[in-house]
């Protein structure tokens, strides 16, 4: 059984929990915050979302990259096909960018998927990285929060 006893076991834990699951899309960040929500003291809350939420953007960020460069690999007809996108997705780049938010800070549309396709339709990484990690650390605090809050509730 893993038991993270000192603050620094818990940083660590965050650290790789939120690096792995950035590129494992079927397992739930969320639930494991929400775990170590219970045991962790309510001033590390913020800290240890600003730490989930920077690896799991370096992760996300990584990603991008990569599925940025699958345009060099389609053939010809794909290609095209992806120069249509590109071309209405310009004209979208608002929209875009609130789904960005939305699904880092929600999860729905899962962010994974958004995070490819916006790699491979360069949306700028910057803005991607950023708009992630803002939805991240938001909902990675939600997590490790609800615990000690609910438990005040009903104890």
């Amino acid at each position: 059984m893993l038991i993270l006893t000192t603050i620094s076991q818990q940083y660590l834990f965050t650290a790789v929990t939120c690096f792995i699951t950035g590129y494992i899309p079927f397992i739930s960040t969320e639930i494991i915050l929400a775990g170590l929500g219970l045991i962790i003291s309510t001033e590390h809350i913020i800290p240890l979302a600003i730490i989930g939420a920077i690896m799991q953007a370096v992760a996300k960020v990584n990603l991008y990259f990569i599925s940025h460069k699958i345009v060099y690999v389609l053939k010809y007809k794909s290609k095209r096909k992806l120069i249509k996108l590109k071309q209405k997705y310009k004209s979208h780049s608002k929209l875009s960018a609130s789904i960005i938010f939305t699904s880092a800070l929600t999860g729905l549309p899962p962010y994974y998927f958004v995070n490819l396709l916006c790699g491979i339709l360069n949306t700028g990484w910057l803005q991607f990285a950023s708009l992630g990690f803002i939805g991240m650390f938001i909902r990675f605090s939600f997590c490790l929060a609800c615990p000690k809050v609910i438990l005040q509730i009903f104890s």
